[in-house]
């Protein structure tokens, strides 16, 4: 069977995410009717069936068209970026090596499609005695690591080297994951790519979200950013894999020009 009515009634979101889960792996499509027909989700398709208002569900992971697709807009699209950004990448990695002592290149083991880790590839951002000062620094501080344990992140995070923090403000350092893309690891756009420690509290989410590749730049990275706290990001990243399309892929690219070009929601 291809399409399925799920009626809701007073159940958690998380509740709702399972149910969504659950009902994903025997059919393509499902209609919803939500307890309050007034909240259509975000990118999610209003319809009415029978005179109720609800929204569909579209699993298109399912069309292998659309997924030899994606993955042809990933290796052209990287294959032009990577050579069209030849030079700044030479510019880059001098302006790092004459900053700080260390490398100019930082691997850092993350979770894909299915679970399986990879080493996501970045330009190097941090000193290289980045976990010592973080560990001092949340042991020392327990304003900040009441922060870091919400955002997984840190706002003025001094670990972060002078060119660093430019990098990261333009979401520069992110550009050599396009190397990633070309090798598999990556998508051009999808769900953000977790650390193996963050599985445990992804809150049982992760089965749905390593359905897909990781992408460079998703739906949390073009809504708030590093404004959302990880618990957003997780939930976004649901919604993303239960509506995807190409379509959205492409908004999503687009919006992430203007995003990336001022800053917004960077630390």
């Amino acid at each position: 069977m291809r399409h399925a009515i799920v009626a809701l009634s007073g159940q958690s979101h998380r509740e709702v995410l399972d149910l969504l889960e659950r009902y994903s792996r025997y059919f393509r499509q499902l209609f919803v009717l939500p307890e309050n027909p007034g909240m259509i989700a975000f990118w999610s398709t209003a319809r009415s069936f029978e005179g109720l208002l609800g929204y569909g569900v579209q699993h298109s992971y399912w069309n292998l068209r659309a997924r030899a697709l994606k993955r042809a807009m990933d290796i052209v699209g990287a294959s032009i970026l990577l050579l069209a950004l030849l030079p700044l990448f030479a510019l880059v990695a001098l302006l790092i090596k004459l900053d700080s002592p260390g490398p100019v290149f930082y691997r850092q083991m993350r979770m894909g499609r299915g679970g399986r880790c990879f080493p996501l590839l970045k330009f190097r951002t941090m000193y290289q005695d980045a976990e010592r000062r973080l560990q001092e620094l949340l042991r020392e501080r327990p304003d900040l690591r009441e922060e870091y344990e919400l955002f997984h992140k840190l706002r003025n995070d001094p670990r972060v080297t002078r060119v660093g923090r430019y990098l990261r403000r333009f979401s520069i350092d992110e550009l050599p994951q396009l190397w990633n893309v070309l090798r598999g690891d990556l998508s051009l756009v999808g769900p953000r790519a977790y650390m193996p420690e963050e599985r445990l509290q992804m809150d049982g989410m992760d089965r749905i979200i390593l359905q897909k590749r990781p992408g460079v730049t998703g739906l949390w990275q073009v809504s708030g950013r590093n404004g959302l706290t990880f618990e957003d990001r997780v939930r976004m990243d649901v919604h993303y894999i239960h509506n995807w399309t190409p379509w959205l892929d492409l908004y999503i690219l687009a919006r992430t020009v203007p995003v990336v070009l001022t800053g917004e929601g960077a630390c």
